[in-house]
């Protein structure tokens, strides 16, 4: 038996996530559900995007403390880029206070976007790591 470690929360999120798929066929579906919602919470209060907002798409990369980093990219076919995407942008959402920033400009001065709050609440329950929907219905946050 193959045991996969995974250092992030993000990662051991998706890793959870994928497990489940495979042992109960009602999470089958829950991964992309969360791509789906990540991409309607991130991309639609964006303003300063030069991209067609229906062709970026989002990943989350990383976390610390509460804190998501979400990259923002799009299909670029080139014989220089192997993966096929290039990164346009990078948005934070900080679960601690709720609030999602466009830090892509200026990571000191980021950009306060408009995410819808329920919306924001439901991904985080839905799609995050436990701890984290934990102190969300505790209301630790």
């Amino acid at each position: 038996m193959k045991t996969y470690a995974c250092k992030s929360l993000v990662g051991q999120a998706m890793l959870s996530l994928a497990l489940q798929s495979l042992v109960h066929p009602s999470f089958a579906g829950q991964v992309s559900t969360c791509d789906t919602a990540l991409r309607q919470l991130i991309v639609a209060p964006l303003h300063s995007i030069a991209m067609k907002k229906e062709n970026v798409r989002v990943a989350l990369e990383d976390s610390n403390d509460g804190v998501y980093s979400v990259r923002l990219f799009v299909a670029a076919d080139s014989p220089d880029n192997r993966d096929k995407y290039v990164t346009i942008g990078w948005v934070n959402l900080d679960t601690n206070t709720m609030k999602a920033f466009d830090v892509t400009d200026d990571p000191d001065n980021p950009v306060t976007l408009n995410v819808d709050v329920a919306r924001y609440r439901s991904y985080v329950d839905r799609c995050l790591p436990r701890q984290r929907r934990r102190a969300l219905l505790s209301g630790r946050v």
